[in-house]
């Protein structure tokens, strides 16, 4: 009977670590979750200031604002084609905390699109990389085709 009771200790003690092991893990993924969702939600604002389509390849940009306290580290645009044939991404270098960039988007075929999504990217206290989708910015836009008349 003491030899029952020995393993009986000495499963419970097993039994024990691992639970403890299992907590501080499941502790850590829900600290995790929440460091992100609060630099999504509470740091990090940003707006699509202006889509520009023109038949001038130097007038094909778009222009983001962030008015963040945050730095964007990159941004992925996403063209939806007019046909719904396809939805073209395009990852960007980011923006500073209350910065402004404009990129240019003559190869990403802009011109063939209606519609971009913009989703950024921060980086954490620790440095790991977070994609804020649930903070995603809509732009619909429409082209000027037209020739510029002399």
């Amino acid at each position: 009977s003491i030899l029952l009771i020995g393993f009986t200790v000495a499963l419970a003690v097993v039994v024990f670590n691992w639970g403890v092991g299992f907590v501080k893990e499941a502790q850590e993924n829900v600290d995790t979750s929440t460091e992100a969702a609060l630099l999504c939600t509470n740091k990090l604002d940003f707006e699509i200031k202006e889509v520009s389509c023109k038949l001038d390849t130097a007038k094909q940009y778009i222009v983001i604002e962030n008015n963040g306290d945050i730095d964007i580290a990159n941004v992925t645009l996403r063209i939806h084609y007019k046909d719904n044939s396809k939805v073209v991404p395009v990852t960007l270098e980011g923006i500073p905390a209350f910065g402004i960039n404009k990129y240019p988007l003559t190869e990403q075929g802009l011109v063939a699109g209606e519609e971009v999504d913009v989703i950024a990217t921060v980086k954490s206290e620790s440095g790991e990389k977070i994609v804020c989708n649930q903070v995603m910015k809509s732009k619909k836009y429409t082209c000027d085709l037209t020739p510029p008349t002399s």
